[in-house]
């Protein structure tokens, strides 16, 4: 994979489909990408047709401890204290996702 370097208006586009915030002096910070791009391309020429795929990077087992309770049951006094924000058990937070397109 080779590409040409990246121009100001290709970085821009990146910025926007990425939703990263930069203005005008900012875009000097993201011309690295090329070098990121240059980096990925060398990646991508490697054979790795006889590396089996990994379920895992890890071939240890992990350790896991018993499930036990070590605490007890705070719920309603937590609750108590955030009563305007409690409905039906559960915590009122506002929306910050939009549902619109």
């Amino acid at each position: 994979m080779t590409h040409d370097k990246l121009s100001p208006k290709t970085i821009e586009k990146i910025i926007k489909m990425a939703k990263l915030y930069t203005d005008e002096k900012g875009l000097d910070k993201y011309a690295d990408m090329d070098h990121i791009l240059k980096f990925i391309g060398q990646i991508d020429q490697i054979d790795t047709t006889d590396v089996p795929p990994m379920e895992h990077p890890f071939s240890a087992s992990q350790r896991l401890r018993e499930d036990t309770v070590t605490e007890i049951n705070q719920r309603d006094l937590l609750q108590s204290i955030a009563l305007d924000r409690i409905e039906a058990g559960v915590y009122l937070v506002p929306q910050v996702i939009d549902g619109e397109k």
